[in-house]
């Protein structure tokens, strides 16, 4: 099932505190709390047991000085058939296993997943009242999940606490969901939306605001930043927990992001170790966007490096990604990726060279020697005896194949028989005709190999719809 995280920054509800006002705690600033709380669905409704039954995990820390609660709550499995909804989150203490105590505190919700996460954020005024604390500390404090067709509780579970490392609870980063915001002159915007603190239990989040250009854009201590002319400015958060963290997000005013770029190249013959290829950019879009730059970047720089200029240069054998990205950093970007290996010697099997399987041999000008296999149907095999190879002398494994089935046909390249282990697979689809033939590349699963240092039998399996399904002219191993 899908998880879905729900972040909610909230103003808890009392069924007393709010009209009472509640004994705030004091103590040492530097007192913390870590709180958990494994919860299950067997304490409520007893039909829905283990393991098949809903679970529930609890993590939070408890700042005493500040009277900060910062907690996530995580569920599974709360229904696998019969669609529910959540509607609130409920805490009750004094309570026990066999009794469910008087309720402390709840907010409404309302989620129909049955797997997910929710995040809190409860302080000063808003936190602990004395009498919650003394629950909480003496393992009395429990909370309860209650849904539409429960609506007494559905899941429930005990919360502990423990005296913890405040360090836990002080701010590890600050993040923005999009690190550039487009904004128009004169416009405001909210950048409480758009932050990210982590951790989410962190105990102070109060954040300082700070313009580089208050003549471009100003923010206030709220966060509320206003655009005031054409320019490109950045925006710091700062922790005040005395960390240092700070979180940067840009504004683009009166900006035209790029919104597309693209490659020239489609595809990379592999590269050997020192060798060099050039890659360039075919277009960026739109035409009047401000910035019309890329930054070059490689995912694996151990197998290949990408210069300033996009000369990609091979380190080491394996595979990786080039990728171009806008230099505004609104996230348009152009990948490619490239395969390295030790040296140019190949290994290729003449596919109409099987020995086993139950395909068929044909002749074609089209193929490299004249002959391939075809006739090919789903789990169909062709097994190679005579030409076994050492895979740990290889990188990549490449077919040259046609099809002109419309559905995917996948070609598996196994070790010895059908039942060997997976070296790789590639998958065609419709590439024009029979004997219009193309290369698929991937790299060998290393890790698939039973015994390096022995010579392997090579194994094509045929997976596939439709009644035929492709013409194989070769494989190659480099």
């Amino acid at each position: 099932m899908k998880r879905i995280a729900i972040y909610i920054i909230l103003l808890a509800v009392f069924f007393e505190g709010c009209t009472k006002g509640g004994e705030l705690v004091n103590s040492e600033d530097t007192m913390a709390y870590a709180v958990t709380g494994d919860g299950d669905s067997h304490q409520m409704v007893p039909e829905m047991i283990k393991p098949t039954g809903a679970t529930a995990n609890f993590k939070g820390m408890y700042a005493v000085g500040t009277n900060s609660f910062n907690f996530s709550i995580s569920w599974n499995n709360l229904y696998t058939t019969v669609k529910d909804t959540i509607t609130s989150l409920r805490f009750y203490g004094p309570a026990g296993e066999e009794y469910l105590g008087d309720p402390m505190q709840f907010v409404n919700l309302n989620s129909s997943t049955a797997s997910g996460t929710l995040s809190y954020s409860l302080s000063g005024i808003q936190g602990l009242r004395k009498s919650s604390m003394d629950d909480l500390l003496a393992g009395k404090l429990y909370y309860v999940l209650s849904t539409k067709k429960f609506p007494e509780g559905i899941l429930r579970g005990q919360l502990k606490a423990a005296p913890g490392d405040y360090s836990k609870s002080l701010v590890k980063s600050i993040s923005f969901k999009s690190r550039v915001l487009v904004m128009t002159s004169g416009q405001q915007l909210d950048l409480n939306q758009a932050i990210v603190i982590q951790p989410v239990y962190a105990s102070n989040k109060t954040i300082i605001w700070e313009s580089a250009d208050p003549t471009s854009a100003t923010v206030d201590a709220n966060g509320k930043a206003t655009a005031l002319k054409s320019s490109i400015v950045k925006i710091y958060a700062k922790a005040t927990d005395g960390t240092g963290k700070i979180g940067v997000v840009t504004l683009a005013i009166d900006y035209i992001p790029v919104s597309s770029v693209t490659l020239l190249e489609k595809s990379l013959d592999l590269l050997t170790i020192g060798s060099t290829t050039t890659l360039h950019v075919e277009t960026i879009l739109p035409a009047n966007a401000n910035l019309k730059e890329v930054v070059w970047s490689s995912s694996d720089e151990s197998i290949a490096t990408v210069s300033e200029d996009g000369v990609v240069t091979g380190v080491g054998a394996g595979q990786a990604t080039i990728t171009a990205s806008a230099a505004d950093e609104f996230g348009a970007t152009a990948s490619i990726v490239v395969g390295v290996i030790n040296n140019a010697s190949a290994k290729r099997i003449e596919a109409e060279r099987f020995t086993s399987g139950n395909v068929k041999a044909e002749t074609n000008a089209n193929y490299t020697n004249g002959g391939g296999i075809g006739s090919i149907r789903n789990n169909y095999t062709a097994v190679f005896d005579n030409d076994r190879l050492k895979l740990k002398d290889f990188t990549f494994m490449e077919v040259n194949a046609g099809s002109l089935n419309t559905g995917n046909v996948t070609v598996e390249i196994r070790e010895n028989s059908a039942n060997g282990n997976l070296l790789g697979s590639v998958v065609y689809q419709n590439t024009g005709g029979w004997q219009t033939l193309q290369k698929r590349r991937v790299l060998i699963d290393k890790s698939a190999i039973t015994n390096p240092d022995a010579e392997t039998t090579i194994c094509l399996v045929f997976k596939g719809n439709n009644e035929w399904l492709i013409n194989v002219d070769w494989v190659e191993f480099k």
